[in-house]
């Protein structure tokens, strides 16, 4: 056998002990973070509502199409209302909701002034 004349230098069994504590420890915690951030953020389908109403939102005002519809996308069920605001005929109420099943996704709600021709 061949001696070594000098020491090696190296970790002790009690340090890597602590340091796969220490690695697990903080995995487990970025674990719990990322279940806790896509649990609680947006869904698919609440941003397809969001695009969809905001898309039919800007084609209402762009066309001055001021009726009530009623389109299905996707499964998505997109509504839009037109009411009156305080018995003024130039100014209305225009409500967009888009829902699945009755699970409402998002709504848009906001006063629209509209031009006489």
């Amino acid at each position: 056998m061949v001696k070594l004349s000098q020491k090696i230098k190296a970790f002790s069994i009690i340090e890597s002990m602590v340091s796969m504590v220490i690695v697990v420890v903080v995995f487990s915690l970025s674990a719990m973070v990322v279940a806790n951030v896509t649990t609680t953020g947006i869904s698919k389908e609440e941003q397809a509502a969001y695009m969809l109403v905001k898309s039919m939102r800007n084609e209402t005002l762009k066309n001055e199409r001021y009726i009530d519809e009623a389109i299905e996308v996707k499964g998505l069920l997109i509504e839009k209302t037109i009411t009156d605001y305080n018995r003024d005929e130039t100014l209305k109420v225009l409500l967009i909701a888009g829902s699945k099943g009755e699970n409402q996704l998002y709504q848009s709600k906001e006063i629209i002034a509209i031009r006489e021709k």
